[in-house]
């Protein structure tokens, strides 16, 4: 069985940085399953690049933290 790969990339108002990053990795010689971008709640989202289809999951500031407050029961 393959394991799976995930890689988790955060960012914050950086969108061209980002998808330099995004493509940096996907170049790699083993690819990921799916790249996790933690947009930390900037003025211009990055899930507005993303088209369907892509290994690309963004999560938003605001998203994650209330997640992480419902996992920890607080």
């Amino acid at each position: 069985m393959k394991p799976s790969i995930s890689v988790l990339v955060t960012c914050w108002n950086e969108k061209e940085t980002l998808w330099e990053c995004i493509d940096s990795v996907l170049k790699q010689t083993v690819r990921p399953d799916e790249i996790i971008v933690y947009d930390n709640a900037s003025s211009a989202p990055a899930d507005r690049c993303v088209s369907e289809g892509s290994p690309v999951k963004i999560i938003r500031g605001a998203l994650f933290a209330d997640k992480l407050k419902q996992l920890l029961g607080a």
